[in-house]
């Protein structure tokens, strides 16, 4: 029966995405020719963010990396309306906007934090039993790769405080 309930769900998520999954085909597509679109966007901002970012242990202040990334788009992505808009607040990607602003330091912590989170869920006989903390942790990486996930003190309070309460049945299941 849950089975069945998996199945079904995930067949109309993806009948109702159906016409997103065409449109973001599209927009990657032309976005040699029109980027002024929201997938168009996002491949600016990341590019951008990718030229901003130093590579240096301490990162740099928002205001020098949002002179970087606005002149890269200027220059570099046809002075994208959009991408402008959005980049003020932030770069779409958890790992570009932590690497822009808090550096290698700020990236490595990021990581642990994935690379941990993994390995607690994934470490057990049975990884189905009681992993609770593989449904917290995958999304937050998945969607992470798509806006910033952790920016905001709501989720990351949410994602800590799920984690948080998963540490008795991973104690259990040992």
């Amino acid at each position: 029966m849950f089975t069945v309930i998996i199945f079904t769900g995930a067949a109309t998520v993806l009948y109702f995405s159906w016409d997103r999954i065409s449109q973001i085909q599209t927009d990657i597509a032309e976005y040699h020719t029109n980027n002024d679109t929201s997938v168009g966007a996002r491949l600016s901002i990341w590019k951008s963010g990718w030229y901003s970012s130093q590579f240096n242990l301490l990162g740099q202040s928002t205001d020098k990396r949002y002179q970087k990334v606005e002149e890269y788009i200027r220059q570099h992505e046809r002075g994208n309306l959009e991408a402008m808009r959005n980049v003020a607040y932030h770069l779409h990607n958890d790992m570009l906007e932590t690497l822009s602003l808090q550096g290698m330091f700020g990236l490595f912590s990021l990581l642990c934090f994935y690379l941990f989170g993994l390995y607690f869920s994934l470490n057990r006989k049975n990884v189905f039993e009681n992993s609770g903390t593989l449904f917290v942790i995958c999304p937050v990486i998945v969607f992470g790769f798509t806006d910033v996930v952790l920016i905001q003190s709501n989720t990351a309070l949410v994602v800590v405080t799920s984690l948080a309460l998963s540490l008795p049945l991973l104690k259990r299941s040992y």
